[in-house]
C-alpha cells in the first residue's frame, strides 16, 4: 500500500482547490470496517456491504471522474474481524485495499490489538 505523507496530501488538496485551473475531485471515505470483508446485512432484497459491493461502487465513480477519486480510509479496520480477517492476522484485509486502490490510511485504535506489525 502506497504511504502518504498527511501533510503533502493535505498541501496537494488546498492546491488542486484554489490553484490555478482548479478541478473538482470526488472524495470517497470508509471507516471503521472493523475486518468485515463479506457482506453482512440482510436486508428484504438481498445481502447488502462488503468489500465485493465497494469495489463495484469504487470502480463506478472511477469511471465517471478519471484520474479524479481519492479512497481514503479512515481507521479500524482490522478490530473485531470476520473469520478470515482473524486468520490472516489482518493481510487479506489489506490485500483487498489494495487490489480496490485505496489511496490512504489512517490507522485507528482497533487496528493495533495484535501489535504495531500488523499495520506492515
Amino acid at each position: 500500500m502506497p504511504r502518504l505523507n498527511p501533510i503533502l496530501l493535505a498541501g496537494l488538496l488546498i492546491l488542486t482547490a484554489w490553484g490555478a485551473g482548479a478541478q473538482e475531485i470526488v472524495i470517497l471515505h470508509e471507516n471503521d470496517t472493523h475486518g468485515h470483508l463479506f457482506s453482512a446485512e440482510q436486508t428484504a432484497d438481498g445481502r447488502h456491504g462488503g468489500a465485493a459491493r465497494l469495489a463495484t461502487l469504487v470502480a463506478r465513480e472511477r469511471a465517471a471522474n478519471p484520474g479524479r477519486v481519492l479512497l481514503l480510509h479512515a481507521g479500524d479496520i482490522l478490530s473485531r474481524g470476520d473469520a478470515l480477517t482473524n486468520w490472516s492476522g489482518g493481510a487479506a484485509n489489506f490485500e483487498v485495499m489494495r487490489r480496490i486502490g485505496f489511496d490512504a490510511l489512517t490507522p485507528g485504535n482497533g487496528d493495533y490489538y495484535w501489535g504495531p506489525d500488523a499495520l506492515t
